[in-house]
């Protein structure tokens, strides 16, 4: 018995593992050949998928890293302007210029604006100066979730000026009426304030 299992061998031939090898992948790429030809891959694109595309690629800036305008500025469209827990002030004197298309948003019912120069806001028709909440991303491509009062509004103090010409102000009015926006003459703020004018141009 040991003697003819020893003599029984199974007979294996030699394969060229490397020319298989070779066949498999030609035809892999031949099936993929043919299969694109038959159903061409169609582009797909952001609009494709439901989003509106952003043409402008805005950076963000955070204003209260320095909310006090002490010489004439100007924000630029290029820009998103958050001031979340801040009052921005423009002392007297100074002209802040904020560009037609750009946004500000504002975080918290004690973040707002108080102008003691001069603010200039013009935008245009199809690309207005929006002041909103931090939440509306409804100008930059995305969602808005805001309510109303979700932050405090600008204030004009005496001898202040402004000029505004398609400026939307959106979602203001909190009624957080902190010491910042007291008027320092008669030391009272108007709750709910959107734009809060006082013997101002």
């Amino acid at each position: 018995m040991k003697k003819s299992l020893q003599e029984s061998h199974l007979s294996i031939p030699k394969v060229n593992l490397s020319k298989v090898s070779r066949m498999v992948i030609t035809v892999i790429l031949m099936m993929g050949i043919c299969l694109s030809a038959a159903s061409p891959i169609t582009p797909v694109s952001s609009k494709d998928l439901g989003f509106e595309s952003n043409s402008q690629l805005n950076e963000t800036v955070n204003v209260c890293d320095s909310p006090i305008i002490s010489s004439n500025t100007t924000w630029s469209a290029s820009n998103v302007y958050q001031v979340p827990n801040c009052v921005v002030t423009v002392n007297a004197d100074v002209t802040l210029t904020i560009e037609a298309g750009t946004v500000v948003q504002f975080g918290g019912g004690t973040s707002g604006m108080i102008i003691s120069g001069t603010l200039t806001a013009i935008g245009a028709d199809t690309s207005p100066v929006v002041f909103t909440s931090i939440n509306d991303n409804s100008d930059t491509g995305g969602l808005d979730t805001a309510i109303p009062g979700d932050w405090w509004g600008i204030v004009m103090r005496e001898d202040s000026s402004a000029t505004f010409d398609y400026a939307h102000i959106r979602y203001a009015g909190s009624d957080a009426c902190v010491h910042t926006f007291k008027d320092p003459v008669y030391n009272i703020c108007y709750n709910r304030s959107q734009l809060d004018v006082r013997n101002a141009s």
